[in-house]
């Protein structure tokens, strides 16, 4: 296992059972990961049930946002440069990046649409809850059919539209049931809100 894992570049490092003070970096990783994910769902008023979709996105923006530990350079960066070292240096294009909970407008595919009525919405209303790729958006769809924590109300896309301007607020609270919401509270515009 250790011959195969060298192979790419990698370290295992053995520890003792029940011993997690051995486990320092693995450990720190993931406690920054997981103050991350807690603080851009209470920041941004998250319902609990989309919290792996907030670890990924938080993951996927943490890979694209330089680190001390590498003199300045991005995970990403450090990587493409230690299997290209030929190239230029590589740098991660951040210009997809939205803020998380942000009104979002998924179109609807031709298949899906119903083609006799022309006055029927092209696009669905959701809000930002990740990435899949450099331009493609995970959205949790609002006013689709369903429980709140379906599967279905989570669709990947890149042709969406994000309305930079404002978050949903008085449509998720619609959407979702008392005890669904952060805390068991209603969203409403009161709440103070960080806007970038």
């Amino acid at each position: 296992m250790i011959d195969f894992t060298r192979e790419f570049g990698q370290i295992i490092e053995a520890s003792t059972l029940y011993n997690p003070h051995q486990d320092g970096v693995a450990k720190r990783s993931i406690r920054t990961v997981i103050d991350r994910v807690r603080t851009a769902m209470i920041d941004q008023d998250i319902p609990d049930f989309l919290w792996p979709e907030v670890l990924s996105a938080v993951v996927h923006v943490t890979n694209r946002v330089a680190t001390r530990t590498l003199d300045n350079v991005t995970l990403m960066q450090f990587l493409q440069d230690q299997i290209n070292p030929d190239e230029a240096p590589y740098k991660p294009d951040l210009s997809h990046l939205k803020v998380l909970r942000c009104k979002a407008y998924v179109l609807i595919e031709e298949d899906r649409r119903v083609t006799l009525e022309k006055t029927k919405p092209r696009a669905e209303i959701g809000i930002l809850i990740g990435y899949d790729g450099y331009n493609i958006w995970r959205v949790y769809i609002l006013n689709r059919p369903g429980l709140p924590t379906a599967k279905n109300k989570i669709v990947s896309s890149s042709h969406v539209r994000f309305d930079k301007g404002g978050l949903v607020t008085e449509l998720l609270s619609e959407h979702l049931p008392k005890e669904l919401s952060s805390e068991g509270e209603q969203f409403n515009d009161s709440t103070p809100r960080v806007s970038r």
